[in-house]
């Protein structure tokens, strides 16, 4: 998306969520379009993001989920599913990232029909490196991921 916020007004609004008590959850549906002032690249500024969210979530004694959308690199993951070190690759600092979900969907890497509902979710802790994998079943029409 071309369109960004302003992470300064992001943190504003949530702590006033907290201060009228209206906040026990944060998600961000997309830390791809939050924009970090007086950083110079794209990794610097996702990692400052991280590392305030981490401070902010200590500080509001909440829970905070980030969606991050993974920009497949040149490499031998080009057309595969995705795994912790595309995090890396990108610059992401894993210090301050307490668990990663990696959502996949075969079909978009296999490109064949067959696979158009074979997803699975697969949960990593960055620290340790290990791993759980949950299959999941895509439903194309609805657009959904069911267990």
């Amino acid at each position: 998306s071309s369109s960004s916020i302003d992470f300064a007004e992001v943190l504003g609004c949530v702590r006033q969520l907290k201060r009228d008590g209206k906040l026990d959850l944060l998600i961000i549906d997309s830390l791809n379009t939050i924009k970090w002032n007086g950083v110079s690249n794209r990794s610097d500024g996702v990692n400052a993001v991280l590392c305030e969210l981490n401070a902010l979530a200590k500080e509001l004694q909440i829970r905070i989920i980030v969606q991050y959308l993974l920009d497949y690199l040149e490499g031998e993951n080009v057309y595969g599913r995705p795994h912790l070190s595309e995090l890396r690759k990108q610059g992401i600092d894993e210090r301050n990232i307490d668990a990663v979900w990696l959502l996949d969907r075969k079909f978009i890497w296999t490109n064949r029909i067959d696979d158009d509902s074979s997803a699975e979710l697969v949960m990593v802790d960055p620290k340790s490196g290990s791993k759980k994998v949950l299959p999941l079943i895509y439903d194309v029409e609805n657009e959904v991921f069911e267990i």
